[in-house]
C-alpha cells in the first residue's frame, strides 16, 4: 500500500501519493461547499462556520493513508457536530465516502461499515426526532446514503484486493526466478563435480599410464604398448564424458547421451585401475542392496580418493574398506603413502576441488567426510545415512 509520499503511477506518469490526496479533499471541499451554498432552508444559512467545516472535512484526507481509522472517526464526528450547530444539510454519504473508502483500502472494512451503519442510524433517530416524514426518509433518501456509503467501502476493500494480488504475483514471481537460479546454480556444481571426478579420474589414468609407457618404451616395448593401449581407452572415456558435458551445457533438444550412474557394483574397475598404476589394493565391501543414490555417492568418493592416491600419494598398497553399520554406511579408503605432510601435492589434495566434492555429495545425503593425512599416510572416511531422502 502506497504510503506518504510515495508515488502513485496514473498512465505513464507518477503522481505523488500527497497531490492526489490533496486533489481529493479539495474535491470533498467543493462538493460540500457547494452543498452548503445551495441550501435555503437551513435556519443558520450558509455561514462562516459551516464552510470552514467543509475545509476540515477535506484537510483530514491529507491523513488518509498514514491514520485511515482516526480520520474515519473524526470525519463521523465532525458530521455529528455540524448537524448539532444547525448548518445546512449536506447527507452523510458525500462528505464521508473519501474516509470511509480509505479506511477499506487499509484493511479496515468493518470499522468503516460499523462506523457507516451508526451514522445512519443516527441521522435516522434524530431526523424522526425532528418531525421528518417517515415515508420520506426511508425512502430513495435513505437508499442512496446506505448505497453510497456502501459503494465507497466496497471500492476501497476492492483497490486493497487489488493490490495485495499484485503484490502476491510479483513475490510469486521474484520466488520462481530466485528458484530457477538455486537450480541453474545446483545444476553448474553437478556439473562441476562431474566433470571434476570423471575427467580427473581419467586424465590421472592418462598421465599415469603415459609415464610408464615413457619409462618402458625402450627396454619394454610390450609394456609400453599396454600401457599406449591404456591411455587410448581412458582418453575416449574422457571423450565421451566430455561431450555428454558439452550436450547438457547447450541445452539442445536431443536427449543427452550419459552411461547409468556408476555404483559400489563397479568398485573393481577402480581396483583394476590402481593395480595397473601398481598398488597393492585390499577391498572389504559388506554393504549388499543400498539405495541407489547412496551406492552412486559412495561409489564417487571411493574414486575420488583413490584418483587423489595415483596423482599425490606415492603409495604401495591402499584399503578400501566400505560396511554398513546400522543405519549409516560406512565408507573408509587408506594408502601407505606420503601423506599431506610429506609432498606440496599432499597438501595440495587436502585444499583441492576433490575434498570439495566428495563433501557436497555426502551433505546432498545428510553425510559427512572427512581426512586424516599426517607425515606418512592419508584415510579418507565418509558417513552416509541409509535413508537417501537426505536432510
Amino acid at each position: 500500500m502506497n504510503a506518504p509520499g510515495d508515488a502513485v503511477r496514473r498512465g505513464a506518469a507518477e503522481v505523488p501519493a500527497p497531490v492526489l490526496d490533496a486533489l481529493l479533499g479539495a474535491a470533498v471541499v467543493i462538493v460540500i461547499a457547494i452543498g452548503v451554498a445551495t441550501n435555503l432552508t437551513s435556519p443558520t444559512g450558509p455561514t462562516v462556520g459551516a464552510y470552514l467545516f467543509a475545509v476540515f472535512f477535506g484537510a483530514l484526507l491529507m491523513f488518509r493513508r498514514r491514520f485511515p481509522l482516526p480520520v474515519l472517526i473524526i470525519t463521523a464526528l465532525g458530521m455529528c457536530v455540524y448537524y448539532t450547530l444547525d448548518y445546512p444539510a449536506i447527507g452523510l454519504a458525500l462528505p464521508m465516502a473519501a474516509a470511509l473508502y480509505s479506511a477499506a483500502e487499509k484493511d479496515l472494512s468493518l470499522a468503516a461499515a460499523l462506523t457507516g451503519l451508526a451514522m445512519i442510524i443516527l441521522s435516522i433517530v434524530f431526523q424522526l426526532r425532528d418531525g421528518r416524514n417517515p415515508v420520506e426518509l426511508f425512502g430513495l433518501e435513505l437508499l442512496s446514503t446506505a448505497a453510497l456509503m456502501a459503494a465507497a467501502i466496497a471500492l476501497g476493500d476492492g483497490t486493497r484486493s487489488r493490490r495485495e494480488l499484485r503484490r502476491l504475483g510479483e513475490l510469486r514471481e521474484r520466488e520462481a526466478r530466485a528458484q530457477a537460479e538455486r537450480e541453474r546454480a545446483d545444476e553448474r556444481l553437478a556439473l562441476s563435480r562431474e566433470l571434476h571426478d570423471d575427467l580427473g579420474h581419467s586424465l590421472s589414468v592418462i598421465a599415469l599410464h603415459a609415464a610408464s609407457a615413457e619409462e618402458a618404451v625402450t627396454d619394454d616395448p610390450e609394456a609400453a604398448r599396454g600401457s599406449l593401449h591404456n591411455v587410448r581407452q581412458a582418453a575416449t572415456e574422457a571423450l565421451r564424458q566430455l561431450r555428454g558435458t558439452v550436450k547438457v551445457l547447450r541445452r539442445t533438444d536431443e536427449p543427452v547421451p550419459t552411461a547409468p550412474e556408476a555404483t559400489l557394483a563397479e568398485l573393481d574397475r577402480i581396483a583394476a585401475t590402481l593395480r595397473e598404476a601398481g598398488i597393492d589394493v585390499t577391498q572389504r565391501i559388506s554393504a549388499p542392496e543400498l539405495p541407489g543414490g547412496v551406492s552412486a555417492v559412495a561409489y564417487r568418493i571411493v574414486q575420488e580418493a583413490t584418483t587423489n592416491v595415483i596423482k599425490h600419494a606415492q603409495a604401495r598398497h591402499v584399503t578400501i574398506d566400505v560396511h554398513t553399520d546400522g543405519p549409516v554406511l560406512r565408507i573408509e579408503v587408506s594408502d601407505d603413502g606420503v601423506g599431506a605432510g610429506g609432498s606440496q601435492a599432499g597438501r595440495d589434495f587436502r585444499a583441492g576441488q576433490g575434498i570439495r566434492g566428495m563433501a557436497e555429495r555426502a551433505s546432498a545425503l545428510g553425510g559427512t567426510v572427512g581426512v586424516r593425512s599426517e607425515s606418512a599416510g592419508t584415510t579418507v572416511s565418509a558417513s552416509l545415512p541409509l535413508d537417501e531422502e537426505g536432510p
